[in-house]
């Protein structure tokens, strides 16, 4: 089973901000032209400002992934195929692709970002085998 592009539209509008199933999101590399279900959340970084000198204010900050990290794969499974166990999700987790991005600021300031996508076609196949 394939999902239409309404079924697309509705899990996204489910999901939560940052995630969903999209072509060619921002953060994956350039060469996939395909869909993907996608997720990105802060994973760390650094504040800046200019009045911090002696580098003692902003000190950098890391966070942990989010509980909510991957829902999309959720509302995704549940459309497709709702009934999987979970040894079958563990050969799906296989499936994700991770990239950190890094977006730099003006005042020595940046934030990291955890980028992770499962190409749709690719969890198609897997989900036939099962």
């Amino acid at each position: 089973m394939e999902l239409t592009k309404e079924q697309i539209e509705a899990i996204n509008n489910e999901c939560p901000y940052n995630q969903g199933i999209f072509k060619e999101p921002f953060g994956i590399p350039d060469f996939i032209k395909e869909l993907v279900i996608y997720t990105r959340w802060t994973s760390g970084g650094r504040p800046g400002s200019c009045y911090d000198d002696e580098n003692t204010v902003n000190e950098s900050y890391s966070s942990s992934r989010p509980n909510d990290a991957f829902r999309i794969l959720d509302l995704t499974l549940k459309a497709i195929n709702p009934n999987i166990t979970f040894l079958q999700y563990k050969e799906i987790e296989g499936l994700i692709n991770s990239n950190k991005k890094t977006d730099y600021g003006y005042y020595g300031d940046y934030t990291e970002e955890t980028i992770e996508w499962i190409h749709l076609f690719d969890l198609y196949k897997i989900l036939e085998k099962f």
